[in-house]
């Protein structure tokens, strides 16, 4: 980072946001007289649009090379997205397009006027048929449609005082049927007037729209193409001097390879040391500058690496070394279940405290879960909602089928009060200053991050509700107490509520996903109320517990 710092051109280029690796290493060969320790660094992807840069490692494959395959194949990419924006900016299609759009919307209007006329002419004769057969006279307003000319017609006789003669009667339903007649030709003829206008304009607009997808299809097959060219010339080793290519290490898993795959920082430092035969010691991967708009990174803080590019890779790259991870130190905990507390149980409910360490219900971390555990006394113990494996606090279970649906409607409907105590990392606030009293709203839709899971990210356009009152209880040097109450309760929700900019812009202590594990010895996040409807005698139950947070010093 001093590094970064002292050459102002590249700062404001890391400044933006990247994700920088640091592989401490030592010669490999035990020949080698150097037994020194070395570190090499990384950036992910290309920073200022260039793949070298000087300090940092290079890329494991040159896509960026001047007169190489990738640089010739993406040009002709580039020449057909050019060719595809130009045709889809013609103003012949443009034009083409809105007439056709107007024909349709005319259409649409005079068809439902039509049979709208349709609908009261069926009503008036309906009206008409019924007073011929009781013996009424019909409503002159409803006869006045069948008059013609100058007060003519089968219409005008019955307007007129002592002319209902079976005549005048018979006369009147035949121009009853013949209305009716007329109304559903002409309503043939009108659609298929507007479909011949329609289908001439739509020919023209097909003519532009079939040279589009003509063009996007090409892309496509061309884009396709490349990522496997790619893919194959990624050649990666490992620690026993093995090599594979990319294509060849995802084919084993059943997975296709994301673009990108091979350029991050992880991939790069550790094909270098196997290349230069340098021996990995240790290696990390920390968030420098802003943080991107969706996803929670602050400055200076170290995150493991992607699962769906690196996890693959690295999983081929560091065979022949050995393990040791350090980057989640409270999460270990699979020797020994954290002790749990029950708060209340009757015949229908059981209210407990789960730790920050075990699962809510059965995973795949293969920890018992506390629902396993309250199950194992010979209780039957359903499950009606979910803790994060980190964050501890009260919980409800059911022990009747009836108790848990009754209790799953109140948490669907809102009916459930929550309130969640937290402390927020106010060291990495970015010159956000958190005061004592401050209370608000957030509101910040979520998605899973597909790339990263089990992380979730913050997506205005894509994501799902998620809302969350909070208060700021106490404040000081490095962390802030927080009382957080989800209106909604999406995964992750308070976590990245915490940490994203948009939110309070400080991750809550511990936070191994959204901030930093060495800030705490846990996720400093506890459901600290409970208020909910007993499904069996509808008193109203409320339950109170106090988090046991460790700041790290």
């Amino acid at each position: 980072m001093r590094h970064i710092r002292k050459d102002r051109s590249l700062d404001a280029i890391m400044a933006e946001g990247k994700m920088l690796g640091v592989l401490i290493v030592r010669p490999g060969h035990p020949s080698h007289r150097d037994d020194g320790i070395y570190y090499l660094a990384a950036f992910s992807g290309n920073a200022g649009g260039r793949n070298i840069v000087p300090y940092f490692v290079p890329p494991v494959f040159d896509l960026l090379a001047p007169d190489g395959h990738f640089r010739k194949e993406e040009e002709k990419i580039s020449e057909i997205n050019a060719r595809l924006s130009a045709l889809l900016e013609n103003p012949g299609y443009v034009s083409a397009g809105k007439r056709l759009d107007g024909l349709r919307q005319e259409m649409q209007d005079a068809m439902d006027t039509w049979k709208a006329r349709m609908a009261a002419s069926r009503q008036r004769r309906e009206r008409i048929r019924t007073c011929l057969l009781s013996g009424i006279t019909p409503d002159s307003k409803d006869l006045e449609y069948y008059q013609y000319g100058s007060g003519h017609g089968p219409g005008a006789s019955y307007c007129t005082a002592g002319n209902e003669t079976a005549d005048t009667h018979e006369s009147l339903l035949q121009a009853l049927i013949k209305e009716s007649q007329f109304e559903k030709a002409e309503k043939k003829r009108l659609h298929e007037r507007f479909s011949r206008a329609i289908g001439k304009a739509g020919e023209e607009y097909n003519d532009y729209t079939g040279m589009a997808r003509q063009l996007a299809s090409e892309r496509r097959r061309l884009s396709d193409s490349l990522q496997k060219w790619i893919s194959d010339s990624f050649i990666v080793y490992n620690a026993l001097g093995q090599s594979k290519s990319i294509t060849e290490i995802f084919s084993a898993t059943g997975l296709v390879p994301p673009g990108g795959t091979g350029e991050c920082a992880a991939p790069k430092l550790l094909q270098y040391a196997y290349i230069h035969g340098l021996k990995p010691v240790a290696m990390g991967e920390f968030w420098y500058g802003k943080s991107p708009d969706k996803e929670i990174r602050c400055h200076g803080k170290f995150y493991p690496s992607c699962s769906s590019k690196c996890g693959p890779l690295l999983g081929f790259m560091l065979q022949g070394l050995d393990l040791l991870s350090g980057s989640v130190p409270y999460a270990d905990r699979k020797t020994s279940s954290p002790p749990y507390r029950i708060l209340m149980e009757d015949d229908h409910i059981i209210v407990a405290e789960k730790p920050s360490g075990m699962l809510s219900v059965p995973g795949k971390t293969g920890t018992q879960s506390l629902l396993e555990i309250l199950r194992q006394s010979g209780r039957t113990v359903l499950a009606v909602h979910r803790l994060d494996m980190d964050t501890s606090g009260l919980m409800v279970f059911a022990k009747t089928g009836n108790a848990q649906k009754a209790l799953q409607r109140q948490f669907e409907s809102r009916q459930v009060i929550k309130t969640y105590s937290a402390l927020i990392d106010t060291s990495v606030a970015n010159g956000r200053h958190h005061k004592a009293g401050e209370k608000g709203i957030i509101s910040l839709p979520l998605l899973p991050d597909i790339d990263d899971r089990p992380r979730q990210k913050a997506d205005r356009e894509n994501g799902k509700e998620a809302v969350t009152e909070y208060k700021i209880i106490s404040c000081c040097s490095r962390y802030a107490e927080v009382r957080f109450r989800p209106l909604t309760g999406k995964t992750h929700q308070l976590r990245v509520h915490a940490a994203h900019p948009d939110g309070l812009g400080a991750p809550i202590m511990g936070d191994r996903l959204y901030g930093s594990a060495a800030s705490a010895q846990r996720l400093c996040l506890h459901a600290c109320t409970l208020e909910f409807i007993h499904p069996a005698n509808g008193k109203p139950m409320k339950f109170s517990s106090e988090p046991d947070f460790m700041v790290n010093q």
